[in-house]
């Protein structure tokens, strides 16, 4: 019924009806932000925002010395292992917005 309207109103000289935009099923935006998708897949807390270019920074920084890149890893897995032995990086070294965004560029290639 929506539609007809719309049809009706552009052909009787009406406003062009405004698309609204479908939610994404992607897990990141075109900005490499993660989007709600995403977040719940890779266990980013709703309130966090991660994003790919930024994670990127973060893992040169604190992690090329000693690893390679490990994709895949969920936001409460890796703040589990970076507490581990010999990293022993607690949420004051690296906080959960930090690590939003590393979890963001190591799941930069996770498909649905």
């Amino acid at each position: 019924a929506n539609g007809k309207i719309a049809c009706d109103a552009f052909a009787g000289g009406g406003p062009p009806p405004n698309p609204t935009s479908s939610p994404t099923s992607a897990n990141f935006d075109n900005a490499g932000n993660v989007t709600a998708v995403g977040k719940s897949l890779f266990g980013i807390p709703p309130h966090l925002s991660g994003n790919i270019t930024l994670g990127r920074s973060i893992y040169n920084s604190y992690c090329t010395g000693c690893h390679i890149e490990r994709n895949n890893r969920t936001f409460p897995v890796l703040r589990s292992r970076i507490a581990m032995s010999p990293m022993l990086y607690d949420s004051a070294q690296i906080p959960d917005d930090m690590l939003a965004n590393l979890v963001a560029y190591l799941n930069r290639f996770w498909v649905n």
